[in-house]
């Protein structure tokens, strides 16, 4: 508060404070980027039809060269079930986990939580502290009546300190299960405009993850008297609360 010249107090003031956290150089040379844990949960019910699912191929292939020996990576696709073609290992034979969607086909309704469920089985089996775990969630439609057993998943996830990528890809997805689901498991929520940029949004979920140095740091505020955090956003890489 400042004080008016009739000596009366004026309304409270809103202050922005911009605060940059960064690496050191020495800090970056010494500290090596954690190991992945993804699992992959890709929709391949009817309406992924046939240039979405080629798409989709081209992205997990994409994806697969890009990970390290160190990583791990599970891969799950679903319609109204859900069927694990990689279980969870670490890629040391990248030509053998790309065949693994070389022959995927586009069929059938969609259930979600099934293929939600048997992600959060296969990435489970290797979260540890110092990795980073990961579902990465593709889908293109509505999900069948199971919107509430989506969420609880994703809150499981969360609690296990696995965060959920959902990408919507096109324009007739549920945007606010996706969203619950990004928030229950402290992941966020992405559109995807069109098939062709499935592997770019594969590619930079991946980039972002492999240039993390350090993840779940916590920030320690001591505001003086009469001072009151109202609220406080994330800005890097993407504006968050």
């Amino acid at each position: 508060r400042h004080w008016l010249g009739n000596g009366c107090k004026s309304d409270t003031q809103r202050c922005y404070v911009v605060l940059r956290l960064s690496p050191t150089v020495q800090e970056k040379r010494q500290q090596s980027r954690p190991p992945l844990n993804l699992s992959l949960a890709l929709d391949r019910s009817g309406s992924m039809g046939r240039e979405k699912m080629s798409r989709l191929q081209e992205a997990v292939v994409t994806l697969i060269d890009a990970l390290s020996p160190r990583d791990y990576l599970a891969i799950t696709i679903f319609n109204d079930k859900a069927s694990v073609i990689l279980e969870s290992q670490v890629v040391t034979d990248k030509k053998a986990c790309q065949k693994k969607v070389s022959r995927l086909s586009a069929v059938g309704e969609t259930a979600m939580s099934r293929g939600l469920e048997a992600s959060l089985l296969q990435v489970a089996k290797h979260v540890e502290p110092g990795r980073l775990s990961r579902i990465l969630l593709l889908t293109d439609g509505r999900t069948m009546n199971d919107e509430e057993r989506c969420l609880e998943l994703a809150a499981q996830a969360g609690q296990q300190n696995v965060h959920v990528v959902a990408l919507g890809l096109g324009d007739d997805w549920n945007r606010q299960l996706l969203l619950g689901v990004a928030e229950r498991s402290q992941g966020r929520a992405e559109y995807v405009r069109d098939a062709e940029v499935i592997a770019q949004a594969f590619t930079e979920e991946v980039h972002e993850l492999q240039t993390t140095l350090v993840h779940n740091i916590h920030v320690l505020g001591r505001l003086s008297a009469g001072v009151a955090l109202h609220r406080a956003y994330r800005v890097v890489p993407r504006i968050e609360e």
